[in-house]
């Protein structure tokens, strides 16, 4: 599911999608949020567009999500992805590879965290880190 919502939404409160997001992703919906701030409720489908026809020309493809891709359209986009249960920012998801030279990563082997090299220096890292997650708030506080 990828849902795309304008900041600045004069019909539905961003609060709205946040808490949508974040009870599918407790059940284990694979999903993608977008928030565009400052764009209306129709204000955000200009700049989401290119970034919304290749998420969709990627389902259709085949291609798992989340996209490797963060949307494009401004500078700012609050842009968080499903992770484990917990709707994460894209930037905390995506963490750089162990490279070996004292920065890969000994995982224990397992999904959650596979290994990924000794951090020796010796150049024998090769694999991935897990992502680690920071919990993107599901209630967070109304202002009036």
């Amino acid at each position: 599911i990828l849902i795309i919502h304008g900041g600045a939404d004069e019909q539905i409160p961003t609060v709205s999608s946040q808490l949508l997001a974040g009870q599918l992703c407790a059940t284990g919906q694979n999903l993608e949020r977008w928030m565009y701030p400052g764009r209306s409720h129709s204000g955000v489908i200009g700049p989401s567009l290119n970034s919304m026809v290749d998420w969709m020309s990627a389902r259709f493809a085949g291609e798992t999500a989340p996209d490797a891709a963060a949307p494009t359209g401004q500078d700012d986009i609050d842009d968080t992805i499903c992770a484990n249960g917990t709707m994460v920012s894209r930037a905390d998801y995506e963490k750089p590879n162990g490279n070996g030279n004292g920065n890969g990563h000994n995982g224990d082997g397992t999904d959650n965290e596979p290994s990924s090299g000794n951090g020796n220096g010796s150049g024998n890292g090769t694999g991935t880190t897990a992502p680690v997650a920071t919990p993107v708030s599901a209630r967070p506080a109304f202002t009036g």
